[in-house]
């Protein structure tokens, strides 16, 4: 897919399939803004599935679908700025790309989430599997959600 590819639309809001560099940007904005850009790359960035919500126009969210094994995809890098928080644009976002997943031969997706998201992914259908850990002064949890 390319950047244009456009996977969902409504008015004037779309998600589109795009690429790490679209990303990179926002994630360093929203999930490290006191990290040098270079830090909001991940090795395998070139292999994931990336994945834009546009409203009117302007690029407001984002994550990333990493193949991890034949059966699993991990959710890394996923944000929304923080202007946009609380509107709907990550659940819908959210949702459209584990549809997406979930439409291939995989049958959960991952995530280490930070601590303080937890009820956002809880609500969504996502399960804590294993104890917190720290990462870069952090707290994360792994949570994964199940293909129905």
């Amino acid at each position: 897919m390319d950047s244009m590819t456009i996977v969902w639309e409504e008015g004037e809001d779309q998600i589109r399939a795009v690429t790490a560099e679209t990303c990179l940007p926002l994630r360093h904005k929203v999930l490290w803004p006191h990290k040098p850009m270079d830090f909001s790359r991940v090795e395998g960035d070139e292999k994931a599935d990336h994945y834009g919500y546009y409203h009117k126009g302007i690029l407001v969210g984002c994550l990333g679908l990493f193949p991890q094994d034949p059966s699993t995809e991990r959710l890394r890098k996923f944000c929304v700025d923080t202007t946009f928080q609380g509107q709907g644009y990550g659940s819908h976002l959210l949702a459209v790309a584990l549809k997406r997943a979930f439409d291939k031969p995989i049958y959960k997706v991952m995530a280490y989430a930070r601590m303080d998201a937890l009820p956002f992914y809880k609500n969504r259908g996502f399960q804590v599997v294993g104890q917190p850990f720290k990462k870069e002064e952090m707290l994360y949890s792994a949570i994964e959600i199940l293909k129905a």
